[in-house]
């Protein structure tokens, strides 16, 4: 290929990649023409979720520079339907009939036929000459027995009555770091595609003939904006909705909905702390009736290599390194329902852990657990996090407490 050629080819080229990328602007993704609809200036103070089944509400608290949520989240169950007393039937007259007495068959047993004919045909079975093959004597004038219950279709029929659900109940714990990309996705809020003059069966299928719940965002500074929100997008997780009062027609993307409404499994914050271990440098480990023990962590800025030992030691202690693991691992396993927080009263103190944090405020964590059935202890763990008592898993708080003891014992 000559020189010439080459540079036709590179003209060639340079055209081909030209009119691709004009091609890929124009059909670039939704995400890439998103546009806002609300743009809060000051930033998000709360965003709240409603429906038949689920409320929620996301509040927004800002701190030392850092954004942090806080969230309350309660399901509702549904009523029980109390169960109708079926009317008292009137008992038939055959029903109603009292038993034959033994006098009253002897009675008939020794009265003879009024005729001879009668007294003929008294003794001559019914069947007595018949047809072998022969139907039995139809009754024509037998009343029927009305039937005891409706016919299926019947039943089928009869409109079902709506589920009826009864108050939430509410349980409140903090935010993970998925709710802070929430309110990201809240500042502004944006729109993926906007929808005008509808009809009535495009309507029906987005969901928003009967809206099933209202998303409510209010900025810093009051300005609020409550959204009807119908169904989700097929294939995607954007979701219709419309401001209230207002006929367009959007689809919310970033699965802003579905987060806000599912926040007690997709935004709850399961650790105890805002830290990562490499951050602690010392733990002051409290058991209840005991002198406190120090810990250090050792090389702690080197990754794969550091390790917890006692203060003023760097001998490497299984048991140590065991609890601290342990600890570490502690997560929430439930937030107690409104009213239902165990009092301190109520609890038995197991340890109290404070932690040494390097450019931070230390932590506390407290560990303790009600008596229950035999080897059935239920454990609870707060720290200023959870802001009060939670319930966690009852076989790393059950380590914990066994490992306690043999934290002060010296190395052997």
């Amino acid at each position: 290929m000559n020189r010439i050629e080459l540079t036709v080819h590179a003209a060639l080229l340079l055209i081909a990649l030209g009119l691709a990328y004009g091609a890929w602007k124009s059909d670039a993704p939704e995400e890439r023409r998103s546009f806002a609809i609300f743009e809060p200036a000051q930033g998000i103070d709360e965003v709240a979720w409603e429906d038949d089944k689920t409320v929620a509400k996301v509040k927004v608290e800002a701190a030392s520079g850092e954004v942090r949520t806080w969230i309350t989240h309660g399901r509702r169950k549904p009523i029980p339907k109390a169960t109708p007393t079926p009317p008292t039937q009137p008992a038939s007259a055959i029903d109603a009939a009292p038993p034959p007495s033994d006098a009253d068959a002897g009675a008939r047993a020794d009265t003879g036929p009024a005729n001879g004919a009668d007294a003929g045909s008294a003794n001559v079975s019914p069947d007595a000459g018949a047809s072998p093959d022969a139907a039995p004597a139809s009754k024509p004038d037998a009343p029927k027995k009305p039937p005891t219950s409706q016919p299926a279709s019947e039943a089928a029929d009869a409109p079902s009555e709506p589920v009826q659900y009864g108050e939430p109940d509410l349980r409140s714990f903090p935010g993970n770091e998925t709710s802070s990309q929430l309110i990201d996705a809240l500042t502004p809020i944006k729109a993926l595609r906007q929808f005008e003059d509808v009809d009535a069966e495009t309507l029906a299928a987005m969901g928003m003939d009967k809206p099933r719940g209202t998303l409510t965002v209010r900025a810093n500074g009051g300005k609020t904006i409550v959204f009807e929100v119908g169904e989700t997008a097929y294939g995607t997780r954007s979701t219709y909705a419309r401001i209230q009062g207002e006929p367009a027609i959007y689809l919310l993307g970033d699965d802003i909905v579905s987060m806000v409404r599912s926040a007690d499994s997709r935004l709850m914050e399961r650790r105890f702390w805002t830290f990562d271990e490499p951050d602690a440098v010392t733990i002051e480990v409290k058991a209840a009736g005991s002198p406190a023990v120090n810990l250090a962590q050792q090389a702690r800025l080197s990754k794969g290599s550091s390790y917890w030992t006692r203060a003023g030691s760097e001998a490497r202690v299984t048991e140590v390194e065991g609890f601290v693991g342990k600890l570490f691992d502690l997560r929430t396993q439930t937030y107690p329902a409104a009213g239902t927080v165990p009092a301190d009263g109520d609890l038995e103190p197991v340890m109290v852990a404070t932690f040494g944090v390097e450019g931070q405020r230390g932590s506390k964590l407290e560990l303790a657990r009600s008596a229950g059935e035999p080897g059935k202890d239920t454990w609870y763990a707060r720290s200023p996090l959870t802001r009060g008592w939670v319930a966690v898993r009852a076989s790393v708080a059950g380590d914990l407490a066994d490992l306690l003891p043999k934290l002060a014992a010296p190395a052997e």
